[in-house]
């Protein structure tokens, strides 16, 4: 575009229903799928990182739905005292008992093989997730 500034339009909010939404890392995936890695608020639940699309032409962002650790054993979170290590806090178990990364998505890459990368931290964690 000519000058300083580009044209552009609103797709929506990025997660519809959460009060606030937090954007930290974004990729366009080798489909052209626009990726994002969005941490939400929400009223009476507790906050949850999400993984977000947006293709050209559809109607608005798609929520993926929040992010949970499949494999709760993938590190040790104490020490042989039995206390917390250090900057292991940045993950929490749920009521229900799934762990989940907190604070927000730092970096995100998508291949061509519709796997989408994230990282998180405390502990600095490497996310696999398989698009369907």
């Amino acid at each position: 575009a000519a000058g300083d500034t580009l044209p552009g339009r609103s797709l929506g909010k990025l997660l519809a229903d959460a009060e606030t939404t937090d954007c930290r890392a974004l990729c366009v995936g080798p489909d052209g799928t626009v990726w994002a890695g969005v941490a939400a608020t929400y009223k009476g639940r507790d906050p949850s990182l999400h993984l977000v699309s947006y293709r050209p032409g559809d109607a608005a962002p798609r929520d993926h739905g929040p992010l949970a650790i499949r494999n709760p054993d993938y590190t040790t979170f104490v020490g042989a005292d039995g206390k917390p290590l250090p900057w292991h806090y940045g993950v929490y178990k749920t009521e229900s008992g799934v762990l989940v990364p907190r604070y927000v998505i730092m970096g995100i890459c998508a291949t061509r093989d519709r796997k989408v990368y994230l990282t998180t931290l405390y502990p600095f964690t490497l996310h696999e997730i398989r698009v369907r």
